[in-house]
């Protein structure tokens, strides 16, 4: 399911400062800087699995 994320979390949801997430990673970003919260996605996609 998705859901809407305020880029920069202290913002409003405007145009410019929204982005569709599902609600699994929107709950896991919750209040964090959006830079940092890429870093952990990025990180996530290079950690191959067994």
């Amino acid at each position: 399911m998705c859901s809407l994320d305020r880029i920069d979390s202290n913002g409003h949801y405007a145009p410019g400062n929204i982005q569709i997430i599902c609600r699994f990673a929107n709950r896991w970003k919750s209040d964090s800087d959006n830079a940092e919260f890429m870093r952990l996605i990025n990180l996530v996609r290079s950690t191959t699995s067994l």
